[in-house]
This record gives structure tokens, C-alpha cells and sequence, in this order.
């Protein structure tokens, strides 16, 4: 076996290198690196561990190790022909910002770049934060854990996830189960539109109150096939009114079920958690077994993990590279504030479908995830927007999810068909555990997008749709065109199998939208399909 090492960069004093492995002389050479917890960016990345003396190793980030493959391409004649395989060690990785792949990381189809886990080891692409230093304060009637964020206190940074010993914690909610109903609508008249929206609406007497931190509060309020998340800037309790920064994105109706999250006087059950941005003070109530010293909380600093972005205008793709292990987990993406960005509706208008992917990608073809998870999102999972093409989703399971599973394509309608997103591939995938923020989120959703593949697939446990293809309403244009759904099993939407909703209605365990020549739905298994008040077919087709 032939081993050859040659300098890439020299920074200050230290030299980085390559190892390359041949099987027979001439032939293409494999690059391996290796990226570990215990690794250093000042190092080689030629060793899977430290070297005895510390003065070589693994890489620490995969960033660095990016960096090397893209300068080693740069400096090749010949970049193209070599494999490169980046082993990483099991551990989690908190990232300060996404990891970005370009086209200058591309590898080929005969040397494709592989980023795969080491062995049967677990590594996680954090976008969190790992918090430490609780403080325990016993009361009668229950005990609050407490940490002081600074950044939170000077408005530098808020978060509304945030998960403890990998299980997600719940912020204080207000009923702790089931729903209340909206009572009267001041601002409604038999002659307002279906499709606008309103700001505030009358509770019944004893559901809220004018309590001092409600204004920190939200109102998720459901409403058709949608939910909306409204900032409360004002409650009556002597009128029984509310009123929110934004308005509802369609019309509300009596009997709309609601709750209120975030206010610290909601904050009294097992699980549950407040930020006092004021003071920056993190409370929560922590769960049975669990010890402030000795217990893992996390929250989010990142929308996204990671970003593979070409130039389809230009001819310039992110393309054969290969994902295999790699665990991605704790985003976080809200709605824009009003008053800042213009956004005024608390919502989207179907399946949550604004909500970026944890993993985003646009001028993508020929890459691969392969029994990689996605987890302990704020966010949809994995999105392959425009110009994404000939991708492969395998293997992959998908759970706690704060809006849906799977997106690929667009909303637009793109004329040619370098702009377009066809022929991707999903595989013996489970997606599980939804909509945990944004109730409407959907399974698997393909927009204008045609020829891709949905098979094998189990997707259980989301408060809307299983899967939904297409984003034509009635007969004009769309390419979503040619897809095939097969052998999937799609069960518990709607009302999941913990028993929790339905809070949506008009949905299904299939939906789809607009013309949809070529399409075809066989052999899959529906079941255990559940809406609010109307709907809740196996399939949706219009």
C-alpha cells in the first residue's frame, strides 16, 4: 500500500498535509481526514486520534476539514479524480455558524466527497448552545432550576426551544392539555372574508388573565388547516379581550381551539420552561430523576446546520457528495416581528411551508444523505429548493420536528429547467413526531417539482398531512409532474398516537394540489387519519 503526504498550507509554524492511499501505482489517490471532539484545527487531520506527543491528530471541525478539501482541489491539475472520505468521530459539534459547502467542494461521480460518521460512532452538527451552572430554587409547591444568560438580557439573543437529556422541554403552556375556545369576534361580520385575518378576539370568563408577563406570551390559535402564532400586546380580563401583534392568517371563527404559551404564571408543570428576557433568567421545572449538575440542556443559535448552495445560473453545482451517520440537530427560525420586517400574519398560508430546513440546499444534484438523522429541530428537516436534482434521501429518520420532515422543490414556478427540481429520490425513511412548533407542517412535501420517487417511507405523528405534492390550486400551470408514491405507510395525522389533537382540518394522509400528469399513488397503507371538523381523508386530491 502506497502512502504518500504532501504540505497543503503553512499557518504560522505549522504545516498541514494530506495522506493518500493508492492501491496500484497511477491509480487515483483516496484522501482521508478525520474530525474529532479531541481533534485541533492546527493539525494534519491524517490520524483518526492524537498522536502520543499531541503534535498531530484529527481536525476538531468539519469546517477546517472542508477547508483543506477545497484548498487541495484548488491545487490539484488533476482535482476531480480523487475520493475524499472525511470520517467524523463521534461527539457533538456546536457550531457558531452553518456549515457551507460550495461547488468548489464537489466531488464526481467515480470520486465523490464522503462526510460519514467513524465506524458506529454517533456525531451531531449542533446549531445549540450547551448551558451549565443551574441553580436550584425549592418552593412549596414545586422546584424551578434558574440560569442568567446575559446575552438574553441584552437583547442579543432569545430562543424558544429548548430541550434537557435529549428530550424536548415544554414552554409554559396554558391549559397543560387540551384546548380553549375562541368565544366572540368583535372584529368579524357576516360579510368578512374568509381569508382576513384578525388581531384580537373575547375569551370565556376564568380561561386568561391580565397577568404581569402575558405580554411575553403568545396565542396559538387553529383555524382551518393552519395555525397561527399571535404576540399578546394586551389583555382585558374585565372585557375578556386579547389582543395580538399580528393577526390570524385567515379569518377566525367561534370555537377555534387556542392556548396560551410562555407566560411565567403558566409556569407550573413538570417539563415546563420560561425566559425572562427582562432579566435574562431561564426557569424550568424539571422532571422526575433529573439533578441540575447532571443534566444536558441545550438551546438553539442556528436556522440552519448546514448549507449546500450552487449556481445553476451559472453552471456551478454542489454535487456527488455523499452524507452517511451524521446526526443534525437543534435549530431555530421564528416569524419575522411586524414592526421590523413587515410581516403582520402570525402564519403561512399552507403546510408551514415558509419554515426553512435545518440542511438547506439550491443547485444540488447527485448528492446523498444515508442513514443520517434529523432531530430536536425547530424547523423543517431537510430542504432541497431550486435546482436541486437527482438527490437521494435513504435510510434517514426524522423525529421532533418543529415544523415538517422533507421539502423539496419551490412555490415558483421556474421556466427552465436549469432552475428546476426534479427526479430526487426518498427512501426507507421514518419521519415521525411533527409540527412540534408549527402544527401545519407536513411530512413530505414536494412543491413545482416533478419525476421524484416517495417509497418505502413510514410517516406517523404530525397534526396535518403525511404527504402533499403540488402547489397549483385548479387547472393552471404546474410541474409537479410525474412523481411517484409507493409502498408508503402513513398513519396517525391529525390526531397522533399519544392522542394529542385535532386541531387541523381539510387534510389528509396524501394531498395534493393542481394537475399532476404522470403522477402516480400505489400500493401504499393509510390509516388512523383524524381533522378537527371536516376532512381527514386518506387522500386529498384536487
Amino acid at each position: 500500500m502506497k502512502h504518500l503526504c504532501f504540505p497543503l498550507a503553512v499557518i504560522g509554524s505549522t504545516v498541514f498535509g494530506l495522506s493518500l492511499y493508492s492501491g496500484y501505482a497511477g491509480a487515483p489517490a483516496d484522501i482521508v481526514l478525520y474530525v474529532s471532539p479531541s481533534g485541533s484545527d492546527r493539525w494534519s487531520g491524517k490520524l483518526a486520534e492524537p498522536a502520543p506527543d499531541r503534535r498531530d491528530g484529527p481536525l476538531a471541525s468539519l469546517s477546517r476539514a472542508l477547508q483543506v478539501v477545497r484548498q487541495l482541489r484548488e491545487r490539484s491539475s488533476e482535482p476531480a479524480r480523487s475520493p475524499v472520505t472525511i470520517f467524523v468521530r463521534g461527539g457533538t459539534y456546536f457550531l457558531s455558524e452553518p456549515i457551507v459547502l460550495t461547488p468548489e467542494h464537489s466531488g464526481t461521480g467515480e470520486a465523490p466527497l464522503r462526510i460519514q460518521a467513524y465506524g458506529q460512532e454517533r456525531p451531531i452538527l449542533s446549531g445549540g448552545r450547551l448551558l451549565s451552572g443551574w441553580k436550584t430554587n425549592p418552593l412549596p409547591d414545586k422546584t424551578v432550576w434558574h440560569i442568567d444568560l446575559p446575552e438574553v438580557r441584552q437583547g442579543r439573543w432569545q430562543f424558544r426551544q429548548l430541550w434537557v437529556n435529549g428530550l424536548r422541554a415544554r414552554r409554559a403552556r396554558h391549559p397543560n392539555s387540551g384546548y380553549f375556545r375562541v368565544a366572540e369576534l368583535p372584529d368579524v361580520t357576516e360579510s368578512t372574508p374568509w381569508y382576513q385575518g384578525q388581531q384580537r378576539f373575547r375569551f370565556r370568563a376564568g380561561e386568561l388573565s391580565s397577568w404581569p408577563t402575558i405580554t411575553d406570551a403568545e396565542i396559538v390559535v387553529f383555524n382551518r388547516w393552519v395555525e397561527s402564532r399571535l404576540p399578546v400586546v394586551r389583555c382585558d380580563q374585565q372585557k375578556r379581550l386579547v389582543e395580538c401583534s399580528k393577526r390570524s392568517v385567515f379569518r377566525l371563527d367561534v370555537g377555534d381551539p387556542y392556548y396560551l404559551e410562555h407566560c411565567r404564571e403558566a409556569l407550573d408543570a413538570l417539563g415546563e420552561w420560561y425566559l425572562d428576557r427582562g432579566r435574562g433568567r431561564l426557569e424550568y421545572i424539571p422532571r422526575p430523576g433529573e439533578q441540575p449538575n447532571a443534566s444536558t440542556a441545550i438551546v438553539p443559535v442556528l436556522p440552519q446546520v448546514l448549507r449546500m448552495v450552487g449556481d445553476a445560473a451559472a453552471g456551478r453545482w454542489v454535487e456527488h457528495v455523499h452524507w452517511q451517520g451524521i446526526t443534525f440537530a437543534h435549530t431555530e427560525w421564528y416569524l419575522p416581528e411586524a414592526s421590523r420586517r413587515g410581516r403582520e400574519v402570525g402564519g403561512f398560508a399552507q403546510a408551514a411551508v415558509e419554515v426553512p430546513g435545518a440542511v438547506y440546499g439550491e443547485a444540488v444534484r447527485h448528492c446523498r444523505f444515508d442513514r443520517c438523522t434529523f432531530t430536536q429541530l425547530g424547523t423543517y428537516a431537510l430542504e432541497l429548493g431550486r435546482a436541486c436534482t437527482h438527490n437521494r434521501i435513504t435510510r434517514c429518520s426524522f423525529s421532533d420536528l418543529g415544523a415538517g420532515g422533507i421539502k423539496i422543490g419551490e412555490t415558483t414556478l421556474r421556466d427552465t429547467r436549469a432552475d428546476q427540481s426534479y427526479a430526487n429520490q426518498i427512501s426507507d425513511c421514518t419521519l415521525r413526531e411533527g409540527g412540534q412548533v408549527f402544527h401545519s407542517g407536513v411530512g413530505i412535501w414536494i412543491g413545482q417539482s416533478y419525476g421524484n420517487s416517495i417509497s418505502h417511507c413510514e410517516i406517523a405523528d404530525f397534526y396535518y398531512t403525511g404527504i402533499s405534492i403540488g402547489w397549483t390550486w385548479g387547472y393552471g400551470r404546474s410541474l409537479a409532474a410525474g412523481n411517484i408514491v409507493e409502498y408508503n405507510h402513513v398513519h396517525h395525522i391529525g390526531r397522533k398516537s399519544d392522542g394529542s389533537g385535532p386541531v387541523l382540518s381539510d387534510m389528509g394522509g396524501m394531498y395534493t394540489l393542481g394537475i399532476q400528469q404522470g403522477t402516480v399513488i400505489r400500493n401504499n397503507l393509510w390509516h388512523d387519519i383524524t381533522a378537527l371538523s371536516y376532512g381527514g381523508w386518506g387522500m386529498d386530491c384536487r
